[in-house]
């Protein structure tokens, strides 16, 4: 993402966990919290890895990312503003980039203005 212009402002696996406040209760952990070089707002990033091609999305997780895209939200430190949601679907092994597990859920994603970031790659730059 760095490559894409994205600037990291909180990686779970490097900086260890931090949960974000859900609108209406709750906490949401994301891998990536990102400032987007497009609109300059700060996203809660979900990466989803697969051997394969496809990948799945927990609902619970998803309801919790509608409620954070539609009302922003706090990180539980008080310090990061969570503007908005995006997945990224990263690939090992070779293959190309990871396909919805669904058109239904891309689209009501999209629809509720969640980014989709389908072509992440891991380990090649990209």
């Amino acid at each position: 993402m760095e490559e894409q212009g994205w600037k990291i402002l909180h990686n779970e696996v490097e900086d260890g966990r931090l949960g974000t406040r859900v609108p209406g209760g709750g906490i949401r952990f994301y891998d990536l919290i990102a400032k987007s070089p497009a609109d300059g707002l700060n996203y809660g990033v979900e990466v989803k890895t697969t051997y394969g091609n496809e990948w799945g999305l927990r609902w619970s997780q998803v309801y919790k990312d509608f409620q954070v895209a539609k009302h922003g939200a706090m990180t539980t430190n008080g310090q990061i503003i969570v503007e908005g949601v995006s997945y990224a679907g990263a690939t090992i092994g070779g293959m190309r980039a990871a396909v919805w597990s669904t058109t239904v859920m891309r689209q009501l994603l999209l629809n509720s203005g969640v980014r989709t970031w389908p072509q992440l790659w891991v380990g090649d730059g990209k």
